[in-house]
């Protein structure tokens, strides 16, 4: 809530040191966690059998209509967007290669059992697909407790080596560090479906729809 303070200006730049004595913490953190993760994705050559990955849940896609009636409003449908962003080497490629996967659901629980569903496709995706040997998976995520950093989502990657045939490493950006990789991949998508929303071009009702489109 905007309020309104007033004090005298000793009290100002007392407010302001302290203020600034956590900001500067808080972009050491963010510079060194961006660093790290730079230096993983431009190594070369990239660690073989590796796969680095960056995930998060996007803000559910509000499914409305270009033409609706007034009751529509208050019964839109939301789906469900997570990209994976992954990074691994590939035959003849000198620089890793970066492939995009945005998974789409009607489940809106956004839990760790969702995490562990679109990584389990992600995985299938990249050893079928990709016939990639996959012995090690570097994961980059947000700190959220019900997601990824809870004792849901450790147990999940305490079993990885039996779950995924891989072991896992889980990586947290800190918090309110601006948009990474992942979010410009649902951006992307969001975007593109409701422009073609907008012109008429796509009726999107609900999850599978928007997969579809």
């Amino acid at each position: 809530m905007l309020v309104r303070k007033q004090g005298t200006s000793a009290g100002l730049l007392a407010e302001l040191r302290e203020e600034l004595t956590f900001l500067a913490g808080h972009l050491f953190r963010a510079n060194w966690l961006h660093q790290q993760f730079e230096a993983m994705r431009k190594s070369t050559p990239f660690p073989p059998k590796t796969v680095g990955m960056v995930l998060d849940f996007a803000e559910n896609f509000n499914c409305t209509y270009q033409d609706e009636v007034q009751s529509a409003h208050w019964h839109h449908e939301l789906a469900t967007v997570h990209p994976i962003v992954t990074y691994y080497a590939y035959a003849h490629c000198q620089e890793c290669v970066t492939e995009s996967l945005v998974f789409i659901s009607d489940d809106k629980q956004h839990d760790h059992h969702a995490v562990h569903h679109f990584t389990t496709a992600a995985v299938e995706h990249l050893k079928s697909a990709r016939s990639l040997d996959v012995d090690h998976i570097v994961q980059w995520t947000d700190g959220c407790g019900s997601q990824y950093k809870s004792k849901g989502p450790f147990a999940d990657i305490s079993h990885a080596l039996d779950d995924h045939g891989s072991t896992f490493e889980r990586n947290f950006f800190g918090s309110r560090h601006g948009k990474g990789p992942s979010d410009g991949e649902s951006a992307v998508v969001k975007h593109n479906a409701a422009t073609a929303i907008k012109g008429g071009a796509a009726i999107v009702t609900d999850a599978k729809d928007l997969f579809d489109y």
